[in-house]
């Protein structure tokens, strides 16, 4: 399947609610980036810097491709 276009998406089948980002009074940031996504916070900065580690508090997931989940291990 493919990622969710927002975390709005999981919202209720997965989620509760949509993650809160304190920093921001807000709900978390969310970005797909081909087979990873992104959570964000905006941090003590409480700039949104688009999910840069050096400022922002980030959670990559890495999903594995096609072909390493076709692979036996």
């Amino acid at each position: 399947g493919a990622l969710p276009q927002s975390l709005e998406a999981l919202v209720p089948n997965y989620r509760a609610s949509v993650p809160y980002d304190f920093w921001a009074e807000a709900p978390m940031r969310y970005r797909a980036d081909g087979n990873s996504y992104v959570v964000y916070s905006v941090g003590r900065g409480r700039v949104d810097d688009g999910g840069d580690p050096k400022a922002d508090i980030i959670y990559r997931i890495q999903l594995p491709s096609a072909a390493e989940l076709a692979s036996p291990h």
